[in-house]
């Protein structure tokens, strides 16, 4: 075969194949070459337990279910809430109480739904007082620090009527604080939520297949870390940075007095609204040097603000922290399993099973309704 001949053959082969994917894609739901497959935002939304929302940044999609074969079983109601459905109007005699934080209230580490301490504590206190028609709602969402669960309270739990709210945060809130160019409204950190500029060539099938399976660009632009954190590609994602969590002065104060002034502005709300405030120190579990780790000095400057937040009397504190701490180190002696997950984070606050049982039970008594 002549040279013209062959080169002639391939061209015509690559303009077939060519033809191939942008016209069978369109036409034949193919796995793995669907539209939604191949736009990395788009994919990743569509596997993820969150959703864009006017008010809140994100918060939890609405009758989310991840798959039966994942390590943790995980669901969520009609309304979004980590959870069975419970109805909207509180019953007659019943105590609601409404539990806010970000994931380690959600329930990252737990292996199911019923293993979240919200959802084990319902089950405590409905032990400890069969009488009473307790129920226990999860409003906690990942990634939430003070500023979301003041939104998230004002617009999607005071409705519900809470006879009781919980509050747990702190390590999210930490990390706004030590976050560069501290702002008082958290924009230097949480972003409004982006749309990724399209490229000339995202109608054609051949380019998309290209970029998702032979670049990294699904890894780049698709980690929900970009749509969610401020500069997170820059300052975040690779381990090559400088650390980013650390103390400046003046702004890591103003970090401090947005937690403070959140707390305060939920506790008000919920007091208005009829409900007794708990406040619980974070459980956390150190890696690192205590003494001179940036983010460990700033968790404790943030826990002693939650014990002054509580000290003027609106809000009750149960120290979780304390007493997990007390607990992990006898477990770590004695060579028993930890109650955390196990992750490099210098500060780790995801609870395993028995971490969550443990804060259900040491909240209990101070949860029983009069």
């Amino acid at each position: 075969m002549k040279k013209g001949t062959a080169l002639s053959s391939a061209v015509i082969s690559v303009i077939a194949s060519i033809g191939l994917l942008e016209s069978l894609p369109r036409v034949v739901e193919i796995p793995g070459l669907k539209e939604s497959d191949l736009r990395p935002v788009a994919f990743q939304l569509g596997r993820a337990n969150i959703q864009a929302h006017p008010y809140l940044a994100f918060a939890n999609k609405p009758g989310y279910k991840n798959s039966e074969t994942a390590k943790h079983q995980i669901s969520h109601n009609s309304l979004g809430f980590r959870g069975p459905e419970f109805e909207l109007k509180k019953e007659a005699g019943a105590y609601r109480i409404v539990c806010l934080g970000g994931s380690s209230t959600y329930g990252h580490g737990p292996s199911a739904d019923d293993k979240t301490w919200p959802a084990r504590l319902e089950a405590q206190l409905r032990e400890k007082r069969p009488k009473l028609n307790i129920e226990v709602i999860n409003a906690g969402c990942r990634g939430y620090s003070s500023f979301e669960s003041l939104g998230n309270y004002a617009f999607r739990v005071s409705h519900l009527e809470p006879d009781h709210v919980v509050i747990y945060h702190t390590v999210n809130d930490m990390r706004c604080a030590l976050y560069p160019g501290v702002k008082p409204d958290n924009t230097h950190w949480r972003p409004a939520w982006q749309k990724q500029a399209e490229s000339p060539f995202d109608k054609s099938y051949t380019y998309l297949i290209w970029r998702r399976y032979l670049t990294d660009h699904f890894e780049t632009i698709g980690d929900m870390g970009n749509y969610l954190i401020v500069d997170f590609d820059k300052n975040l994602k690779h381990p090559s940075n400088p650390p980013t969590y650390r103390r400046r002065g003046a702004e890591t104060e103003t970090g401090y007095n947005n937690f403070r002034r959140n707390l305060e502005a939920i506790t008000a709300m919920a007091i208005d609204d009829g409900a007794a405030v708990t406040i619980m120190t974070q459980a956390y579990k150190p890696q690192g040097d205590p003494e001179t780790n940036e983010e460990m000095l700033a968790f404790e400057e943030m826990t002693s603000i939650i014990r002054e937040v509580c000290d003027k009397g609106e809000a009750r504190i149960v120290d979780i922290q304390g007493q997990l701490r007390l607990e992990e180190l006898r477990r770590k002696s004695s060579g028993s399993p930890s109650l955390f997950m196990d992750t490099t984070d210098v500060v780790e606050v995801h609870l395993l099973d028995a971490g969550a049982e443990l804060v259900a039970s040491s909240l209990a008594e101070a949860l029983l309704p009069e």
